[in-house]
């Protein structure tokens, strides 16, 4: 590996999914999680859910259901326990240890991966390393028209750079 591009991503999946969340909540929410993975542990078994089901924002449900029937995929159903994975899973633990170049690029309108959890990871980087912030851009604009050339342009450009 000789350099790294980090896009929409976050820094500490807890905070981004528990944010809004109580302490009383957050305590009874992670408890929940904790029984099922305990279960899976002892029986193999796992609860599976549409993935409409786990959908929490705005922007992803909207996604969804434009998308959904033209992508039969999109209508799987996935381990709840993905959402522990997601919990557990802290990007930002492992950048002390990352030696490459990285590219970090966030969307400016993201209210999926918050544009702060990119300028964690920036921040706490080592060098050399870039931020770059799609101004304008949801977290699925990312993917479509100017947005997505733009972003292609930036990622290609490091990587020309890097490799």
């Amino acid at each position: 590996m000789q350099c790294v591009v980090a896009q929409l991503t976050f820094a500490d999946g807890e905070s981004v999914i528990t944010a809004e969340m109580t302490a009383e909540d957050k305590a009874k929410f992670v408890a929940t999680l904790e029984r099922m993975r305990d279960k899976k542990a002892k029986t193999g078994k796992e609860m599976m859910v549409p993935i409409a089901k786990v959908l929490s924002d705005p922007l992803s449900v909207e996604f969804f259901n434009q998308f959904k029937d033209d992508l039969p995929a999109l209508t799987i159903k996935i381990p709840f326990l993905t959402i522990w994975e997601t919990i557990n899973h802290k990007p930002v633990n492992a950048l002390a240890d990352l030696n490459k170049p990285l590219l970090i690029v966030a969307a400016g309108e993201d209210g999926i991966n918050p544009e702060s959890e990119s300028q964690k990871l920036f921040e706490l980087s080592n060098e050399p390393k870039q931020l770059h912030l799609e101004q304008g851009a949801t977290h699925y604009q990312v993917y479509s028209d100017e947005h997505f050339e733009s972003v292609v342009k930036q990622e290609l450009s490091w990587f020309d750079k890097y490799l």
